[in-house]
């Protein structure tokens, strides 16, 4: 039972309540749903989903390849790159890369929902990046990956 005895205790209780409250029939927002609204944008070539281990690779995947071409480009491309944390927790990105004006900008949506060391961010984050690249293999130095360049966060939300 919440007990409000004085009229300022009411007036908080007026302003924060309706922020918690969902419409009827409106669900909140998840990773997938976040995805789906951005494929909307454009006509996105399907580079596929890779599925990495926690071992140095000495090659990048078809599917990082894929979007590294279409950054190349400039073409609209997206690709679901899965991997787990040390602790094994999956980490989901999903890269679209995105032709704007002239050139071409990076957004990768990022799901840290089963990262149990996570901090204190969002489940979900939409980064805005720079550019893509190629980190090569060097034995003993460097493991093959794609690197998104000069990101920023846009938004988080919590699923």
């Amino acid at each position: 039972m919440i007990r409000l005895s004085t009229p300022r205790s009411l007036l908080t209780l007026t302003l924060i309540l309706p922020a918690c409250v969902v419409a009827q029939g409106e669900t909140p927002l998840g990773f997938e749903d976040i995805v789906a609204d951005h494929r909307k944008r454009a006509d996105y070539t399907d580079c596929g989903v890779v599925q990495l281990d926690q071992t140095c690779r000495e090659e990048l995947s078809e599917t990082e390849r894929c979007l590294l071409a279409a950054f190349a480009d400039c073409a609209a491309a997206e690709g679901r790159v899965e991997q787990p944390t040390v602790e094994g927790d999956p980490i989901i990105e999903v890269y679209f890369v995105d032709p704007e004006g002239g050139g071409c900008s990076v957004t990768r949506y990022q799901d840290n929902s089963a990262d149990s060391f996570k901090g204190d961010y969002g489940d979900f984050i939409e980064f805005s990046c720079v550019s893509l690249s190629e980190q090569a293999y060097a034995p003993q130095l460097t493991c093959a990956a794609m690197i998104p360049e000069a990101c920023q966060t846009v938004q988080e939300w919590d699923g």
